[in-house]
C-alpha cells in the first residue's frame, strides 16, 4: 500500500505515469516483414505472429528470395532481430538534496518527451534497457492506452544483432544515449564493417575467423537476463 501511494503521489506531481515501458523490438515494420500467415501458431486470429521456429532456415530462405543481407524490407532488422524482446524502462526517482528539484527542472521540456517532462517536474528520469531473445513466438500484442506501456514513435534506436548462444560473434560495447544521459550498452550491434554481412558465421566461416563456440559471451555477466535466458550461456 505504501508503494501504491508513492507511485499515484507521483503521478499528481508529474501529471503523467510514474514509469513507462517502450517496447523498441520488434517493431510494426519487422511484423510486416516477418509475419506469418500460416501463424494461426497458437490461435491468435488476425494478430500478427511472427514465428520462432528454424530461424537460421527462415534467414537463408530470405537470402535466397533476394533480401540483401536476409533484412526486412520494411523493417530493416533479421529474422533473429525480429525475434527480439527489447525494452527500455524509463522510471522517475525524487531528489532528495535540496535545491536539485530546481536544477532539473531547468534542464527539462515541459511538453517534451516523457523523461523531458519529467525533469520539467524535478523528477530525474533513470533508464534501463535490456534485450531478450523470445522464448516463444512473438505477437503484435495491442497496448493498453493508460500510457505506462507504448512504442515509441521515433525508432532511431538500433536494434541489436543476433547475440545468444546460437550465434557466433559478440559485439563491442557501443554507448547508447537515454533522456541526456549516456550508458553503456553490451548489447549494440558493432559498427557497419563496409558491407560485410552482419553475420557471416551463419554462412560459410571465413579465413582467420573465430570458430564457433569460442567466442566472448555477447553481454556481461552480471547483466539481469542471466539465468533465465540462453544470451548469458556459453556456446
Amino acid at each position: 500500500q505504501k508503494l501504491q501511494n508513492a507511485l499515484h503521489s507521483r503521478s499528481l506531481r508529474t501529471d503523467t505515469v510514474p514509469w513507462q515501458i517502450e517496447v523498441l523490438s520488434p517493431t510494426p515494420a519487422a511484423f510486416d516483414d516477418f509475419a506469418d500467415p500460416s501463424s494461426a501458431i497458437e490461435n491468435h486470429g488476425a494478430l500478427a505472429t511472427i514465428n520462432s521456429n528454424y530461424q537460421h532456415e527462415q534467414d537463408q530462405a530470405r537470402r535466397k528470395q533476394g533480401w540483401a543481407h536476409g533484412l526486412g524490407p520494411a523493417s530493416g532488422v533479421s529474422i533473429f532481430q525480429a525475434n527480439t524482446l527489447v525494452l527500455r524502462l524509463s522510471y522517475l526517482h525524487e531528489p532528495a538534496l535540496p535545491g536539485l528539484k530546481a536544477l532539473l527542472r531547468l534542464l527539462g521540456r515541459e511538453n517534451g518527451s516523457y523523461r523531458q517532462h519529467a525533469l520539467a517536474r524535478g523528477y530525474l528520469p533513470l533508464v534501463r534497457e535490456i534485450a531478450l531473445g523470445m522464448q516463444s513466438h512473438p505477437v503484435n500484442w495491442p497496448l493498453q492506452e493508460n500510457g505506462k506501456i507504448i512504442r515509441p514513435q521515433d525508432l532511431s534506436y538500433e536494434l541489436p544483432g543476433c547475440t545468444g548462444a546460437l550465434c557466433a560473434g559478440s559485439a563491442p560495447e557501443n554507448p547508447t544515449s537515454s533522456g541526456g544521459m549516456t550508458t553503456p550498452n553490451p548489447l549494440a550491434p558493432a559498427p557497419d564493417s563496409g558491407g560485410a554481412e552482419p553475420n557471416p558465421s551463419m554462412d560459410q566461416p571465413t579465413d582467420g575467423s573465430t570458430p564457433p563456440g569460442t567466442d566472448p559471451l555477447a553481454v556481461v555477466p552480471d547483466d539481469p537476463a542471466c539465468g533465465i535466458t540462453l544470451c548469458c550461456m556459453p556456446s
